[in-house]
């Protein structure tokens, strides 16, 4: 992958909102909104991981695009320090906040 210290395209394209919707062990993902189209977007900032799984994690994204039970892929930005991958921004979260949310609805089993 190629790195780049130039200003990211992402900061013009995208206003990203605060706080983070989530963090993990490798990153951070944000909430955005185009600013041109308007649509809503989650940007995923990586930086602790190495290129090849980054490479990787890219790689799936771009071949399950457009699966009906996925989020969509829409574009990636390799910074000096990060990566940026930006998808559809999920309404209600993540599977894994929307599976604790319907397990605690009465009578729901896993």
């Amino acid at each position: 992958p190629k790195r780049s210290s130039k200003i990211n395209p992402l900061a013009l394209k995208y206003k990203v909102h605060q706080p983070a919707l989530g963090r993990g062990a490798f990153g951070v993902v944000y909430h955005a909104t185009n600013v041109v189209t308007n649509e809503d977007a989650a940007i995923k900032k990586i930086s602790n991981i190495g290129d090849e799984d980054i490479d990787k994690e890219i790689d799936l994204l771009r071949r399950v695009n457009g699966h009906e039970n996925l989020v969509k892929y829409i574009e990636h930005y390799y910074a000096e320090k990060a990566v940026f991958i930006v998808t559809e921004f999920a309404e209600y979260g993540s599977m894994s906040s929307v599976i604790r949310k319907l397990m605690r609805l009465p009578g729901y089993k896993v």
